[in-house]
């Protein structure tokens, strides 16, 4: 989905799946969307999206059964300063409902994944970038009050998240999690920014829509991470909606597009 109306795709915003196997935008994010904090509309280029300051959204979907799913964003971040002692936390994932969501006080339910890095350096360049340090992408999960923690999706590198204000209009990075279910546990895998490179980091939602299908999503700039497993089930809460969180306002993070994949 476009998180603000764009009466080229609202054909096919039309078509969300239902049950087959393949890929839908997730529809009309503006009128059913759920915030939980700060978000506003903002315009980068020809491309419209919700900035996020301290703030997480859910969207309801509806695939009917699945097994394995890929959510995806088109994503930038902005701010002007490092991220220090702060303990920045970044989520993208699915969760149970939207009354509680992420980062309110207590959460029904929610998995995908989750930034624990004290501080976030951002550093001078063509195009000014923040660096989560490598092992502090990982896999996560929220029931109530009680997080519990993977293993990190980017154990051999940084995670590398570019300067929305100082990028072309229209840039943006790709940031994709598959979610396997499974007894005890869940497997996750992670598309992420890195290693460092301002040139790659201008996906269009073309790039996007491969990428959530591809077998091994694979984009100069990113990387896919091999599966980490999370002692996860359903019957804390019915995993039906779609959820991006930032929780900081010294930055803020763009989201352009969502979108989601039965895998199988």
């Amino acid at each position: 989905m476009n998180l603000a109306p764009n009466m080229r795709r609202r054909s096919f915003l039309r078509r969300c799946l239902q049950s087959s196997v393949g890929v839908a935008l997730v529809p009309n994010l503006l009128v059913n969307r759920v915030y939980a904090g700060t978000a506003v509309i903002v315009t980068s280029g020809t491309d419209n999206g919700v900035e996020l300051s301290a703030a997480s959204l859910a969207r309801a979907f509806d695939i009917g059964t699945w097994s394995t799913m890929r959510v995806g964003t088109r994503m930038m971040m902005d701010g002007s300063t490092s991220l220090t002692s702060l303990t920045p936390r970044l989520c993208l994932g699915l969760c149970s409902g939207s009354a509680n969501q992420v980062f309110d006080a207590s959460t029904t339910h929610y998995v995908g994944t989750r930034t624990k890095s004290a501080s976030w350096t951002r550093t001078a360049d063509a195009i000014d970038y923040w660096e989560i340090p490598t092992g502090n992408a990982v896999a996560a999960k929220r029931v109530s009050t009680t997080w519990t923690e993977g293993s990190a999706f980017n154990g051999g590198e940084g995670v590398y998240w570019y300067r929305k204000s100082e990028a072309a209009a229209g840039h943006a990075t790709l940031f994709i999690v598959e979610i396997a279910k499974g007894t005890p546990n869940f497997t996750l895998k992670l598309m992420y920014p890195g290693p460092a490179s301002e040139s790659d980091q201008n996906a269009s939602l073309s790039d996007l829509m491969t990428q959530i299908v591809a077998g091994t999503p694979s984009k100069t700039g990113s990387t896919w991470s091999s599966g980490v497993t999370i002692a996860c089930s359903e019957s804390d809460g019915t995993l039906d909606h779609v959820t991006v969180g930032w929780d900081r306002s010294e930055a803020t993070f763009t989201v352009f597009d969502i979108v989601i994949s039965k895998i199988a």
